[in-house]
């Protein structure tokens, strides 16, 4: 995916994040928590955003390990 240069110091809220990855915000977390996906960064109580960024980063990774074996670390768990 291309992004303009003012769009990368973006940071996309937890339903903009999930709609990236065509899941569920519960799944967002629930990866998180497992460690599968980057750590959003906490802007304050109530308010956590990912880096566009680092999700780009994060999905170029996922596309070049497609490739490789079967339950490679940075291979996302399905989302159920």
């Amino acid at each position: 995916m291309t992004t303009l240069p003012h769009e990368q110091n973006r940071y996309l809220p937890v339903e903009d994040v999930a709609k990236r990855f065509n899941v569920s915000v519960d799944t967002i977390y629930r990866w998180r928590r497992k460690g599968y996906f980057p750590s959003p960064i906490i802007f304050g109580p109530k308010t956590a955003r990912w880096s566009l960024i680092q999700l780009m980063d994060f999905e170029m990774k996922l596309h070049a390990n497609q490739s490789c074996e079967p339950g490679a670390k940075e291979k996302l768990p399905d989302a159920s």
